[in-house]
C-alpha cells in the first residue's frame, strides 16, 4: 500500500490500521455531538463502526496525529455505487483540509474500484465552510 501524505502532523492510515478502541475518543465526540445537534442517538451505530473496523471489514482512512486517531471515514460498496458512510474529525483537529483528506482519499478509492460508477452520501456535520472551494473533492472517474 501506498504512503498517505501527512497534514499539519496528522497522517492519513488505512482503517485496517487502527482498532476499534482507537476510535472511541472519536466516535464519543461524536456521539455527544448528534445528541446535542441533532437529537440523535448514534450509539448502535458508533458500535458498528468500532465492531467493524476491529474485524477490519470496513473500507476507509483515519487521521493519525502521534498516536492517536483523530479522524475518520468509512465507505461501502455496493454492486457499481459507492456509499460514503460517515466523515467525521474532532473540533480540535478538525478543519476545511483534515475534512478534504479524508473525503478525497475515500473518494479516490472508490472510483478506482472495479465498477463503482456513482458515488452517494448523507455527510449530516460536514463542518467547514460551505462555500469553500472544493476542486481537491471532485474526482472523475477518466
Amino acid at each position: 500500500m501506498a504512503a498517505w501524505p501527512e497534514y499539519r502532523g496528522s497522517r492519513l492510515v488505512s482503517l485496517h490500521e487502527v482498532a476499534g478502541e482507537d476510535l472511541a475518543p472519536v466516535l464519543d465526540e461524536q456521539i455527544f455531538l448528534w445528541r446535542e445537534a441533532l437529537a440523535w442517538d448514534l450509539r448502535p451505530a458508533a458500535a458498528a463502526v468500532r465492531r467493524h473496523v476491529d474485524t477490519h471489514s470496513l473500507r476507509g482512512f483515519a487521521l493519525r496525529q502521534g498516536h492517536d486517531i483523530t479522524g475518520y471515514c468509512y465507505y461501502v460498496r455496493d454492486g457499481r455505487k459507492g456509499l460514503l458512510g460517515d466523515l467525521y474529525v474532532m473540533a480540535k483537529w478538525n478543519s476545511p483540509e483534515s475534512e478534504d483528506a479524508l473525503l478525497s482519499a475515500a473518494l479516490e478509492d472508490l472510483w478506482h474500484a472495479p465498477g463503482v460508477d456513482r458515488v452517494e452520501a448523507q455527510l449530516l456535520l460536514l463542518g467547514g465552510d460551505p462555500g469553500r472551494d472544493r476542486k481537491s473533492t471532485r474526482l472523475n472517474s477518466s
